[in-house]
């Protein structure tokens, strides 16, 4: 879920799975606009449920990923 502060700043919120494949030990937040790759964009503990995005440019698209690192299998 987005949650849209103002026109340059954005939450991002998720869930954690019902059931991971192991102990939950970080989230990676990967990035990009329309055109480029992804990249790294933040890494929060198992704890943290959102993220806030600053500094975005107007009239931009972006996308987002977020990737589950567990003690089974380090990427769900």
């Amino acid at each position: 879920m987005f949650v849209v502060l103002s026109s340059i700043e954005v939450e991002i919120h998720w869930q954690k799975p019902e059931k991971p494949n192991g102990e939950i030990l970080e989230y990676n937040i990967f990035k990009a606009t329309a055109g480029y790759e992804y990249s790294l964009f933040k890494t929060v503990n198992s704890k943290t449920l959102f993220v806030a995005d600053t500094g975005l440019l107007q009239r931009t698209t972006y996308r987002l990923v977020i990737v589950l690192m567990s003690s089974e299998n380090k990427r769900m």
